[in-house]
């Protein structure tokens, strides 16, 4: 079996569902709303390549969600209205 010698993606996103409802990504846009990211890289205190990381992270897992408002990419965390 495959185990690469440093891991991919911080703590903050690889725990499980209760901290994924804690992550950096998920905690901003609860309290500030739908965000591109460039909004995101400035409210978080992570470096871009592990913010990038973490969202992809939380979006594979089907957490946040993605579209296209007024020509940008806006982030959203993942709910019955987004279904």
């Amino acid at each position: 079996m495959y185990e690469p010698h440093i891991h991919a993606c911080s703590p903050h996103f690889s725990r499980g569902l209760a901290d994924q409802q804690n992550s950096p990504p998920v905690k901003y846009l609860h309290a500030y709303g739908d965000a591109t990211l460039p909004q995101l890289q400035r409210g978080i205190p992570l470096s871009e390549r592990l913010l990038h990381m973490g969202i992809g992270w939380l979006a594979r897992e089907g957490k946040l969600v993605f579209r296209h408002e007024r020509g940008g990419l806006k982030v959203a965390v993942q709910t019955a209205r987004h279904n």
